[in-house]
């Protein structure tokens, strides 16, 4: 993670939401005060990025 800390049991699993628009949820969701591991990472064929809690999202 870009702030050095190293992966660790539980809270690290996976969930996949697709959307459309990712840029445009990640702004909302900053407003609301959702934290995010890093930064939108854009590779080929996907954007992702890394919410610090996933229920913070989930509930919203």
């Amino acid at each position: 993670m870009p702030d050095d800390r190293q992966q660790e049991q539980g809270e690290w699993n996976r969930t996949v939401l697709q959307v459309q628009g990712l840029s445009t949820h990640i702004a909302d969701l900053k407003k609301q005060t959702v934290h995010f591991r890093n930064e939108m990472k854009i590779d080929p064929g996907r954007k992702q990025i890394r919410p610090e809690k996933i229920e913070q999202i989930l509930y919203i």
